[in-house]
């Protein structure tokens, strides 16, 4: 997936250690936070039942004595030319694996429901729960919408109820706050969007649509009430942006005063880059995009052209910020036009059950 392959260049050069995760310290707390942190830990984490969806879902469908290279091949125990035809949702092989896969479907559709979705986070991997098994997910996702497909025909209420669940894991995903958690998100959005114009179109055949069309149009509406904004995909590009500096960098740049007064700058420079989406009106993405790449470019021009290795080590001042920018910020115009495509779909599919609702 490109979105996923662009995201993933956010990652460090810096090495990590990928095999140990952060021991977390405990922070005394006041009475007061201890309540609240004890009442967040007991209530449900949507997190918990995506993975144990997960888990359900290798259960089901993964075979090892036919493991390709291919990610989607090997999870389904494909060989090869068949595993290049799957993303048709009427397929045997599909329809088999929705069968197989009831159970991580249940998990999904409970994970789904629940408002609270927070996934660890593993510094040294620079990873989080749900970035660390992007093919996992990746996978789960083409299973939903194979499900949902298969009900637009027979049962177009329940596509579309399987759509608005996708629409609030595509929520979740995004409430990882890390950028290939938005990248994931916005393409369960966009496979969710794509099902729903489908299973609508189909409902208006359907006798009693109109009751069916009212009760489903109030949940499509609090999905997009809640989908993402140019504001929130800057918060979590910059709050990504300093996890990956912060810990991939490690102990360097603490000890390192150079370093260290870079990163500071360098989240500037981030903060400055992405400003414009916080507007009101924001800037329009053309407008945004010749932006963003005219300040790269000046970027490239304070550094010179030097070795990005070398800069690390021995740089310092404005040109080492710049090179920690080059590094790990990720260019957004993709993400951006991919959610405002999205929400025009999505507006679509409201205004159709609106119609439907009406008795049009």
């Amino acid at each position: 997936m490109q979105l996923l392959t662009t995201a993933l260049s956010i990652l460090l050069v810096c090495s990590a250690d990928a095999s140990a995760q952060v021991k977390q310290q405990p922070t005394p707390v006041k009475p007061g936070a201890a309540m609240y942190a004890d009442v967040k830990a007991k209530s449900p984490n949507a997190a918990d039942i995506y993975l144990l969806a997960i888990e359900e879902l290798r259960k089901a469908l993964h075979d090892p004595t036919k493991a390709l290279s291919d990610p989607a091949g090997d999870f389904l125990g494909l060989p090869v030319e068949a595993a290049a035809q799957i993303e048709d949702p009427s397929n045997q092989l599909w329809c088999d694996a929705v069968t197989k896969s009831a159970v991580a479907i249940t998990l999904f559709a409970q994970a789904s429901q629940i408002s609270r979705c927070e996934f660890d986070r593993y510094p040294k991997e620079l990873a989080t729960g749900l970035t660390r098994q992007l093919n996992d997910f990746g996978i789960m996702l083409k299973v939903m919408t194979a499900h949902g497909w298969q009900q637009s025909k027979r049962a177009p209420t329940s596509a579309v109820m399987t759509g608005l669940k996708m629409l609030r894991y595509a929520d979740h995903c995004v409430q990882d706050r890390s950028l290939l958690g938005v990248a994931l998100g916005l393409h369960a959005e966009e496979r969710a969007a794509s099902l729903l114009e489908a299973a609508v179109s189909e409902l208006a055949t359907q006798e009693q649509a109109e009751v069916n069309a009212d009760r489903l149009l109030k949940q499509l509406e609090a999905c997009l009430n809640r989908r993402l904004s140019n504001a929130v995909i800057a918060d979590v590009a910059e709050h990504d942006f300093a996890f990956h500096l912060e810990n991939g960098l490690g102990e360097e740049a603490h000890k390192n005063p150079d370093l260290s007064w870079a990163v500071k700058r360098a989240k500037v420079i981030m903060r400055e880059l992405f400003e414009p989406l916080r507007q009101k009106p924001a800037m329009p993405i053309e407008l945004f995009r010749v932006r963003w790449s005219r300040r790269i470019d000046s970027l490239k021009e304070i550094r010179k052209g030097e070795n990005m290795d070398d800069f690390l080590a021995t740089g310092s001042g404005e040109p080492l910020a710049a090179v920690l920018v080059l590094l790990a910020c990720v260019p957004p115009s993709q993400l951006l036009e991919m959610c405002h495509a999205n929400a025009a779909v999505l507006q679509s599919c409201a205004g159709d059950l609106r119609k439907i609702a009406r008795g049009n």
